[in-house]
């Protein structure tokens, strides 16, 4: 899980965070197609929610997919625009769309969230996801946390994006509650 702000230097980021994670799972033949996908969903952030925006991208590894997914405040879901050969925007989540095994959006208790799957061949660890195997600051070694360091590691986080996890931890538990029967009420 990595908190950002819907800022072009954030969206650098991010894709340098998905670039280092594809790495580590020894995925990196699809990291430019990760790239420029978590490029188009961010920059949606920034377009259509604002710029500043509180957002937190999910990376998910599993079997045959990696599984990205943006979080944002908005509830207003977006859709491919219908384009005119001249169009010079409204290409993103088409590209997304054609790039991607499969993609969506859900609406959250805090938001929304917009996610991707792009096919690829088994993962090295199955059902891995970036928040359970993230680079423990200073030793190299797997340790649970954050993709990107997580935590208070940036000096510029903005309240915004301090609350952004846990409205996404409140829609995960949320969701959790509503398919599984085993998961505990924390409210």
């Amino acid at each position: 899980m990595t908190p950002f702000r819907a800022e072009a230097q954030e969206i650098r980021r991010l894709r340098g965070t998905v670039a280092a994670q594809l790495e580590r799972w020894a995925r990196p033949s699809i990291t430019d197609e990760a790239e420029l996908i978590v490029t188009e969903l961010a920059t949606n952030v920034l377009k259509h929610v604002g710029a500043g925006a509180a957002g937190v991208l999910i990376l998910e590894a599993r079997r045959e997919v990696l599984r990205m997914e943006i979080h944002d405040r908005s509830y207003v879901t977006p859709a491919p625009a219908g384009l005119a050969c001249d169009s010079e925007c409204g290409r993103g989540l088409h590209l997304v769309a054609n790039m991607a095994a499969d993609w969506g959006t859900v609406v959250t208790a805090s938001g929304k969230a917009v996610w991707c799957e792009l096919a690829v061949t088994a993962m090295r660890e199955p059902h891995a996801s970036a928040h359970t195997h993230a680079k423990a600051p200073g030793n190299g070694k797997d340790a649970p946390g954050p993709v990107g360091g997580g935590g208070n590691s940036s000096p510029e986080r903005t309240p915004a994006a301090a609350e952004a996890p846990m409205g996404l931890i409140t829609d995960l538990m949320g969701w959790a509650r509503a398919r599984y029967e085993s998961v505990p009420d924390v409210t």
